[in-house]
């Protein structure tokens, strides 16, 4: 049903948008944070929004250098939980303010809106079933404050929440004396300023409060994982500057709480990224994302901390500078085997990107000759999902109790290092107890070129050789894999039509 009712809202507003033409209003903000004239060029009215915790100092305010740091953005849709502002202005309107009875501007402007000289106006532009029409009038000082904006323009700064509404039942477009009705979330208005010979327009739509995470799965569902610096992400229909806090709590054997203070940035399509270190946290959990404004829940999914697994199987040396066939690779996630020459500080030299699974017989080219005497193989975890490693991003190696996962291999072909063994916890196995070579024999289920295998392989540590392998396998590692003109609206109805 909320699926239906969010769509329902879309549709409508996208029929809003038609026909009163979003970004294109005489006045109004256009798609690319500009405005357009009326056709009279010497009137105007444009439409900000604010962050609604910036209601209360604004609506004190005589001139709009009193407001302190607000965040003010032009644009033609708002929220319910937003501020409001439009400005207005026109050749004489600072005069004819000032000569009106009354303390302050705010009581000035209002008589002068009170008077056959001005007026300022809204009229629903679409109803669904193309009823009678909700109108207002935007002269009521308890939910509209007037400051002065310099040039002989006016801010009028509205508490949507407060404004009432009536049907225009005789069709005037002139508020009816008959029961009020509040501005609702789906709504979309005309607004019109007159005053004396002058005119200008612009539209006002109002957007639910919705919160879209984007994610790297199917669902409104994020995934996060332990490691440092995991993002959520999403997007917003709050007005840009809004101050959010995002909670993440982690459910299970070992519960765990963190939460993050971020602002809402953009303005057409507004969105918030709050950062978390995550690195001493379980994996294999679920987790509960929580986005509040103020004391209001404004955003909730539900995701999961994935128990990430790592296995590394490489030879003790080779005698190529050219390329490393690594002998067993298993990812839990989409990820990377990394090469670099001397140690895990050095040069890469080798780089190949993996989908999640099992591999045998796979080899890294190098991209460069090898001068070092031995070579640091590493498997890292595709953190953001854009199949290209990032040296200094977001990407990080799987680990194995806090370590990460890699094997040294000598190039040298002049010495050679016994069998590592590093398991999961749950994983039972035999380490060896002395210095000598150990053997494995492993079944080779994968192609010699693409080196996949989709089948399980078998080691047999029973004998000895010259062949000696490294095994490391990680329980845990990291990562976080993310998902107004009316081309702009349209983008953000996919957001809404998407809520759960």
């Amino acid at each position: 049903m909320q699926r239906v009712r969010t769509m329902a809202v879309a549709v409508a507003l996208v029929a809003i948008a038609l026909s009163l033409g979003v970004g294109v209003a005489a006045g109004s903000p256009t798609a690319e944070g500009g405005t357009e004239q009326a056709a009279d060029e010497e009137a105007n009215l444009t439409v900000f929004v604010a962050p609604g915790s910036d209601l209360a100092s604004m609506q004190g305010a005589e001139t709009t250098d009193e407001y302190g740091d607000v965040n003010l953005t032009a644009r033609s849709h708002t929220t319910l939980s937003d501020t409001l502002v439009v400005e207005v202005s026109a050749p004489g309107l600072e005069t004819a303010v000032e000569s009106q009875p009354g303390n302050g501007t705010t009581a000035k402007f209002h008589s002068l809106l009170e008077s056959d000289r001005a007026s300022l106006t809204a009229v629903e532009g679409y109803t669904a079933d193309n009823d009678t029409r909700k109108v207002f009038s935007l002269n009521d000082p308890e939910a509209v404050s007037v400051a002065r904006a310099g040039d002989g323009a006016y801010h009028l700064v509205v508490d949507l929440s407060a404004v009432e509404t009536t049907l225009d039942a005789n069709g005037n477009e002139r508020p009816d004396d008959e029961e009020t009705r509040p501005v609702e979330s789906g709504d979309g208005y005309q607004l019109e300023f007159d005053f004396d010979d002058h005119a200008a327009n612009g539209s006002l739509l109002v957007f639910p409060v919705a919160v879209e995470f984007d994610v790297g799965e199917r669902g409104n569902s994020p995934v996060l994982y332990p490691m440092p610096d995991q993002r959520v992400r999403a997007q917003t229909t709050l007005a840009p500057g809004t101050e959010l806090r995002v909670e993440l709590t982690g459910t299970g054997p070992e519960p765990f709480q963190r939460s993050r203070t971020v602002r809402v940035t953009g303005r057409s399509q507004p969105e918030f990224t709050a950062s978390f270190d995550l690195v001493d946290v379980s994996g294999g959990v679920p987790l509960i994302v929580v986005v509040r404004n103020g004391d209001r829940n404004v955003g909730k999914a539900e995701g999961r901390i994935p128990n990430l697994t790592a296995e590394l199987t490489v030879p003790a040396r080779i005698e190529t500078k050219d390329r490393i066939r690594v002998d067993r690779t298993n990812l839990s996630q989409n990820g990377f085997l990394i090469v670099r020459a001397g140690g895990p500080d050095g040069p890469i030299v080798g780089n190949r990107y993996l989908e999640r699974g099992t591999y045998t017989d796979l080899t890294v080219q190098f991209t460069q000759p090898v001068k070092a005497d031995t070579l640091h193989v590493s498997a890292y975890v595709d953190i953001d999902g854009d199949q290209v490693f990032d040296r200094n991003g977001l990407d990080r190696p799987y680990r194995a109790d806090g370590e990460p996962v890699s094997a040294v291999v000598d190039v040298t072909g002049t010495t050679g290092t016994p069998a590592v063994t590093t398991r999961p916890p749950s994983t039972s196995t035999t380490e060896p107890t002395d210095d000598t070579t150990t053997t494995v024999e492993t079944t080779r289920t994968g192609s010699e070129t693409d080196g996949r295998s989709t089948a399980p392989t078998t080691a047999d540590a029973t004998g000895t050789g010259s062949f000696t392998p490294y095994t490391i396998t990680a329980a845990n590692g990291p990562g976080f894999t993310a998902g107004v003109a009316v081309a702009a609206i349209l983008s953000l109805f996919g957001l809404l039509a998407r809520r759960r």
